[in-house]
């Protein structure tokens, strides 16, 4: 087993996990917001403000759907390098 590859998909994993963990939070707040937003007038500034906060949570979205194929590779890239020592 590679010591150094191993150490650098650990920190890729983590890393990934960190970013998920930050994008709900900010996908919480949005949440947040468009409570808020439902609160108020059915003016302009409300709609706008309700599709905003949809594009940032259709992005975040996408986002975490690529921070969890990083993690599933660094994870199987472990894995690899674990087998690989076992040969």
């Amino acid at each position: 087993m590679n010591t150094e590859i191993d150490n650098y998909t650990k920190d890729l994993w983590q890393n990934a996990v960190d970013i998920f963990d930050g994008l709900e939070k900010i996908k919480m707040t949005l949440v947040n917001i468009k409570i808020s937003v439902a609160k108020m007038n059915n003016s302009e500034e409300a709609r706008v403000m309700n599709a905003i906060a949809s594009y940032i949570e259709s992005s975040i979205d996408s986002i975490e759907e690529k921070t969890e194929y990083i993690r599933n590779i660094s994870k199987e890239i472990g894995i690899i390098n674990k087998s690989s020592q076992e040969k």
